[in-house]
This record gives structure tokens, sequence and C-alpha cells, in this order.
């Protein structure tokens, strides 16, 4: 069982590297069937990293997404997974987020076994696809809805998204954003009861209430759709009891997908790309400021190997990293492609039973919170029961 205050190594031998980046492969030693682990820690610069190698060949072996509950750190979240029997082997932090939010929306898309939790940004994002094949890139979604009373379809913009002020257009809130939608300023609402947001799939529903004014209740087997800037004419004709239908596309196709970036390794060569991500000058200058702890994954050429690597920093024993250097670590470690998760006091990975890195900083505060987390599975019967 996890405890959130555990921080240490698995028993695996350290190795002093000379620099930063070394032809030899650091020494993996397997935790479980198709699961590798790697401490490193070397004196010139100091540098103390972790290095996770999954084969996506074991059938048994899933990867998936949590999202995390309202005060979970990597550590309270593993527990709470194996608590609930999820056969949990590893789990990393995740996707940025604004730690002000209470319902601490990821920057990036979440996709959960195929249900849509928040939709895409221009963020990078980490996709499985249904075959189970590993992509780095920016996906698009494609949704709309429609109701009994036309056969013509509204673009729906955001699911889960903030509206900031003076955006128009339809929005859609599941029971992933909160308990009830944002507060109607300039628009109109649509409640409806309706099966999951599943990506590649119509989803049939009805109307339950056209509410004015006010935060509308999201039903906790529904939706709200929000029309902002949209006069009543856009629901005149509707009624409670009316059929609703959505169709939900994604690009490309996901069974899997989480947010982060930016990208940091493409097609064998350092790209870290903050502008093709839009990141804010603001955040991009935060990002690439110095060295920090970091977290980032990748897959190598064949894609069958996931690479999971977390630098510690801020410490006498280890300096962290800076984007650049986080890149041509990946690419040592075998990335033909990667990308970078949440840094600093969020970095966090459990392996095979025990928290290696909780974001600590040397035991200076208290591991962050979490949005999200991306995890590894040994799923031999029955699938995963994480909610």
């Amino acid at each position: 069982m996890v405890n959130g205050k555990i921080r240490g190594a698995l028993p695996a031998a350290a190795v002093l590297l000379p620099a930063l980046l070394c032809a030899a492969e650091p020494p993996y030693r397997q935790t479980s069937r198709g699961i590798e682990y790697a401490y490193v820690k070397q004196k010139n610069p100091p540098l103390v990293y972790h290095a996770v190698r999954v084969d996506l060949s074991v059938k048994t072996l899933k990867t998936r997404t949590i999202r995390a509950r309202t005060d979970e750190t990597l550590a309270r979240l593993a527990n709470r997974v194996l608590l609930e029997g999820g056969p949990l082997r590893v789990a990393i932090n995740g996707d940025y987020f604004d730690i002000k939010t209470p319902n601490k929306i990821p920057w990036g898309i979440h996709v959960k076994q195929g249900e849509m939790l928040f939709s895409p940004t221009k963020k990078s994002a980490f996709v499985l696809d249904f075959f189970g094949r590993p992509f780095i890139t920016q996906p698009v979604m494609k949704l709309g809805f429609s109701t009994g009373t036309s056969a013509s379809w509204k673009k729906v913009l955001a699911v889960n998204r903030k509206i900031e002020r003076d955006e128009r257009g339809w929005y859609l809130y599941t029971p992933t954003w909160g308990r009830s939608a944002p507060r109607l300023r300039d628009g109109v609402a649509v409640v409806a009861r309706c099966g999951p947001l599943r990506t590649g799939q119509m989803i049939r529903g009805e109307i339950l209430e056209l509410p004015e004014g006010g935060a509308p209740d999201i039903p906790p087997d529904g939706a709200v759709l929000i029309g902002a800037g949209q006069s009543t004419a856009a629901i005149r004709r509707l009624k409670p009891g009316m059929g609703l239908t959505l169709k939900l596309e994604l690009t490309p196709p996901a069974d899997t997908a989480i947010g982060g970036g930016p990208r940091l390794v493409r097609d064998l060569r350092v790209s870290v790309e903050f502008q093709r991500e839009a990141f804010s000058p603001g955040h991009a200058a935060y990002l690439q400021r110095g060295r920090h702890p970091r977290a980032a994954m990748g897959y190598n050429h064949s894609r069958d190997k996931l690479i999971l690597l977390v630098t510690e920093g801020r410490t006498k024993e280890s300096q962290g990293t800076t984007m650049q250097e986080l890149a041509k670590l990946l690419m040592a470690l075998g990335a033909r492609d990667a990308m970078a998760f949440d840094g600093g006091a969020s970095v966090g990975l459990y392996v095979d039973g025990r928290i290696v890195v909780d974001g600590t900083e040397g035991g200076k505060r208290e591991a962050r919170i979490l949005s999200n987390a991306l995890a590894v599975f040994e799923e031999t019967n029955a699938a995963s029961r994480v909610e």
C-alpha cells in the first residue's frame, strides 16, 4: 500500500554518469512483466532521474488516464486506486492546470477509455488509438448537437472549458466539470439526460429543462449545453421531453489522451515547440527558465515501448533539467517522439508499490495536488475499476 510520506527509490543500482548524455543504457531492472525501472544518479552536473520503460506489446498492460479528485497528490491518487481494486503498476503526474480553480481544469485534452472529459486545446497530447498505438499530436475535436425539432446541427466549441468574457457559441458541461455549469450571463441553457460523451459515437438523450438564469445543475446522467451570447430564439421551439443527439469526432481517434506540452522531441530530433502550441509568452518564459524538476514521456521508433521520465531538482544532489536537456535525455533513452508534463512541485512517479518521486523538493514542502495522471495497469481478467 502507498503511503503519502514514502519517498525513495526502488532497489536499483545507482550509476554515476560524467555527463548528462551517456551512451550506456540506464540500469533498468524488471519490476513486473513488461515494466522496467531505472534510478540514475550522476555528479557532473548533479542530477537524479528515474526512468520507466513499458512494453506496449504485453497484452495485459493497459495505459489509462486518471482524473484526480479535489485534494489528491499522486500518492493519494495511487492509494485510492489501489483501495478500489485497480491493478496499478505505474503512474506519473499529468497535465498543467490552474491550481486556483476548484475543478482543476487541465490545460489540454483528457480522454478516459473513449470518454471525453476535457476537450483539446492547441497543446500537445499523448494519445493511444483504439489499437493501442501511441502518438504525440495536437488533437482536433468536432462536436455538434441536434434536437427533435430540426435536422440541422449546431457546433459545440468546447467540453468542460471556461467561457471567457464576450465569447459566443455553444459549450457543453458534464459531471466531470462539477455539480453545476457556469452561471449564465448572456445566453441560454439546455439541460439534458444523455449517455457518456464517447468519441466516434452518436450520443442520444432527451431535454430535461430550459433554465433561465443562474448556474444550471448538471444531471449525474447527463449534461448542460450553454449557448454563450445566444438569444432565446435559439431554443424557442424546444420543450422538455424532446430528443437531443450529440455527435463527437476526434482526430486522431483516441481511446486514451492526456495533455501536457510542449513537445520536446519530433522524429528523433530535439524540438521544443512552445510557439506551435500557443503557450502564452509568460508561461513559455517561466517553463523554460532554469533547471527544475521535470516530468515527461515518449515512445520509441517502433512504437512498442513507452518511456516515462522524472528528473529531480532544486537540491544539492540534483539541479534538475532545462527543457532542452530534458529533450536530449529522452532521446538518449530511446525516444522517437516526446513531450513534457507538469513540473516543479507537481512531479511524481509511482512504480509497483512505491512512490519513488513525490514532488516535495527535498522535504521543503508538501507534494502538490494534481489534475490528472497517466497510469499503467495490469489487467488480467476484469477491466480496471478507476473512477
